[in-house]
């Protein structure tokens, strides 16, 4: 999992934050308050409205600098490997299975899964897209490396169909959230990268 970092953040607002993060994921989002982050944070409620006007908007911050963290963190995974298959499933690893995982093993992880589909829809599809955008660069240098023949497909038309694939793997795994299902997720996501790298290596 990427560090979060919240050091370019105001003291105050990064206290929030880290507060916010601990009490979500021990209580759940549905029972937390605006008091119990206040208190979390060691701040009164009057001044925690000051930096947030509600704890929806606390969540959607975490999100986006949690997402812009993994997606940093999936970039410098993929351009660190040469091999197709090792970097498919890697980008996979660091993009996906490893964050589902852990949120998994928190005791309230499909309830905030949950709430990111409803309050962050915005958010994950803007890193679905960066993370798109990633992979087809990637694949682009690949081609140009000669480790990679895609005939008359285009990298980001294949970037595409990988993170849509990668989409409904997770959709349909993580269902019932048990670690099982993370297993499996990162089963048929090493699957998936290995069935690409095959098609689409050059034949010697």
């Amino acid at each position: 999992m990427p560090d979060i970092s919240f050091n370019e953040l105001d003291p105050r607002r990064a206290a929030v934050l880290q507060a916010a993060l601990d009490v979500f994921t021990n209580y759940g989002f549905r029972r937390t308050t605006m008091d119990d982050i206040a208190r979390a944070a060691g701040m009164s409620r009057p001044a925690l409205y000051t930096h947030f006007r509600n704890k929806e908007a606390i969540f959607r911050t975490f999100v986006e600098m949690f997402l812009g963290a993994v997606a940093q963190n999936a970039r410098g995974v993929l351009a660190a490997k040469t091999s197709i298959a090792d970097g498919l499933e890697a980008f996979f690893d660091a993009a996906f299975v490893a964050p589902f995982r852990e949120l998994m093993a928190t005791p309230h992880g499909m309830e905030l899964a949950g709430v990111n589909e409803q309050l962050c829809g915005d958010l994950t599809e803007e890193w679905f897209a960066d993370l798109e955008g990633a992979l087809r660069d990637w694949l682009d240098q690949a081609v140009a490396d000669g480790r990679l023949r895609l005939g008359g497909l285009r990298s980001a038309a294949l970037a595409r169909l990988l993170i849509d694939a990668v989409e409904g793997i997770k959709s349909r795994g993580g269902g019932k959230g048990h670690q099982a299902d993370s297993e499996a997720i990162a089963a048929e996501m090493t699957l998936l990268a290995q069935m690409a790298a095959r098609a689409y290596s050059p034949r010697s």
